[in-house]
């Protein structure tokens, strides 16, 4: 048996990402500062719509469309409207004050004027993203324990009951569909022979890589080298996860290194990004083998066309082997994912790992 530490006392919680839709700058304000003053675990912050894990709207901004969707005008002259439709989306919305919506419509409405209202609407996302928080303890464990978990298969299992498996050697992963983050923290990891990667096929799939991803971007930790601060920083391959799990700062960073290697402090200066925040993205694409400081092993033009002549390890190596991310090679613009209406709905249904 894999042992690993399970003292819940030192259990590292996600930061979940909230986004606003619909609400006037006062009103913005009052939210931002009472998730600010919340004592809640997980920790909410507000962050751009197509980011976010978790959507709040203004009910008398939201309305019923002809096609079935529901649509949230703006509420701040910069704000795009919302579109959704997903019943896995609606599962994610909190609805403040009162709507026109038909009965049949369950969304469930807080009063976010009150600090009841507000805990009670993000212990309801909490719930709701049950499986997003169990894929960060899952992602948490294959950051920190890395080439131990090298070509090799493990059953996660917690009083009998199997919760996941992670098979390192095809880069793949199936976890339980009622599976609890709690579970997971204090669960045993049983080593297993080459052959018993396949998940049970009731088990939701996933790759390595994005379960090491739900981690990344959800975590305060500092994880980027000490190198990538000051060496000349290069683009590698694509990252090794789905185009719809990137922010747009992070294809804004992969545009530049594709036009030419760069410092961190010249990133910041070309992509005018905080410093906090582009050491988390570049922590990311590390990990995901985007970037490298190695002339070597940089992509030999602009863009991704050069793919083959990557060479080397990833930081995760073997644990990140999924090749789904030739679509990356079709579009690279950035900041491509704000342009398009459906961008945010799109990117809060993709959650479902259905």
């Amino acid at each position: 048996m894999f042992a690993l530490l399970a003292n819940r006392t030192a259990v590292e919680q996600p930061i979940l990402w909230l986004g606003l839709a619909g609400f006037g700058p006062a009103q913005r304000r009052a939210l931002e500062a009472a998730l600010a003053r919340s004592s809640r675990l997980p920790q909410w912050r507000v962050c751009e719509l197509p980011d976010a894990d978790a959507w709040w709207v203004n009910g008398r901004n939201l309305r019923l469309l002809p096609n079935g969707n529901l649509y949230v005008s703006p509420g701040l002259p910069a704000e795009q409207s919302l579109e959704f439709s997903s019943r896995e989306v609606r599962q994610h919305v909190a609805v403040w004050g009162p709507h026109s919506l038909p009965d049949n419509e369950q969304l469930a409405t807080f009063d976010l004027a009150s600090p009841a209202g507000i805990q009670a609407a993000l212990l309801a996302l909490d719930t709701s993203l049950r499986l997003e928080r169990a894929q960060f303890v899952l992602g948490s464990h294959i950051v920190q324990r890395g080439v131990q978990l090298r070509h090799s298969i493990f059953h996660i299992c917690r009083d009998g009951k199997f919760l996941a498996v992670l098979d390192f050697v095809r880069g793949k992963a199936g976890f339980a569909p009622d599976i609890h983050p709690v579970d997971v923290w204090d669960a045993d990891w049983h080593r297993r022979p080459m052959g018993a990667g396949d998940a049970p096929d009731n088990f939701l799939s996933a790759t390595i890589a994005e379960l090491a991803w739900a981690y990344l971007r959800r975590t305060d930790r500092d994880l980027l080298p000490a190198r990538y601060r000051s060496a000349l920083l290069y683009l590698r391959q694509p990252p090794r996860v789905p185009l719809r799990l990137l922010r747009d700062s992070q294809l804004l960073v992969l545009r530049e290194l594709a036009c030419g290697p760069a410092t961190m402090e010249s990133l910041g200066r070309r992509t005018g990004l905080s410093a906090a925040g582009l050491v988390h993205d570049l922590s990311c694409l590390y990990y995901a083998g985007a970037i490298t400081t190695t002339r070597s092993k940089a992509s030999g033009g602009a863009g991704f066309e050069s793919e083959a002549a990557v060479s080397g390890p990833s930081p995760l190596s073997s644990l990140l082997e999924d090749r789904d991310y030739g679509h990356l090679h079709d579009d690279f613009t950035a900041p491509a994912l704000r342009l398009h209406p459906d961008a945010a709905r799109q990117r809060i249904a993709a959650h479902s790992l259905n």
